[in-house]
């Protein structure tokens, strides 16, 4: 693993920041945060979810180590109160098909 490989899998951006979701493979991303309001563009639903991890996914493939990337949400983070429509997820793997919607 070269240096930049390893500062990008320890790197966790917010995804909603991303310009490109082929900024994954630029930049040897290792996980991304869905933090707080950044949910899919398509929405809060199951689907969006799965699609957005999915598409995550497919450009991990495209790096030369094929690291897949961990991917969690925080809508709560930092804040003492807040109201969330479901409870904190974790997107990881096979927990990207059991999000509520």
């Amino acid at each position: 693993m070269t240096l930049d490989e390893k500062i990008g899998q320890m790197t966790q951006p917010d995804q909603s920041l991303l310009k490109d979701p082929a900024d994954i493979e630029k930049y040897f991303l290792g996980s991304l945060l869905s933090g707080g309001s950044s949910d899919p563009k398509e929405g809060n639903s199951l689907k969006a979810w799965t699609d957005m991890y999915d598409g995550y996914q497919a450009h991990t493939r495209n790096t030369r180590l094929k690291i897949p990337s961990s991917t969690a949400s925080t809508p709560c983070t930092g804040t003492t109160t807040c109201s969330t429509r479901s409870s904190s997820r974790t997107t990881s793997g096979w927990a990207a098909r059991a999000i509520p919607s």
